[in-house]
């Protein structure tokens, strides 16, 4: 079973999403977010480009529904956990 956490501005606080900022997640104009925790190391040690993740999985992938975009990104710490953030874009 793979549990994905839903979250909505509301749902978190302003450090939260300091952090995130902080690990290259852009955090601008969202509507919501999946979180999925993965303890694989996605690390890249080249600074000049950041890693995207795309699911293999059609289903997956059609979690998110933003109007402008749909981003997955690798995250070391999000609430104390590694994992993927699936982020719905509004523009």
């Amino acid at each position: 079973m793979i549990k994905f956490e839903f979250y909505e501005p509301a749902n978190l606080q302003q450090q939260e999403i300091e952090s995130l900022w902080l690990q290259d997640i852009n955090m601008d104009n969202w509507d919501y977010m999946l979180f999925f925790e993965n303890e694989h190391d996605f690390s890249i040690d080249n600074e000049i480009f950041k890693l995207v993740v795309h699911p293999k999985n059609f289903n997956v992938g059609n979690l998110l529904s933003g109007c402008c975009a749909n981003i997955w990104y690798p995250v070391k710490n999000f609430r104390g956990r590694k994992g993927i953030i699936g982020i719905a874009y509004h523009s």
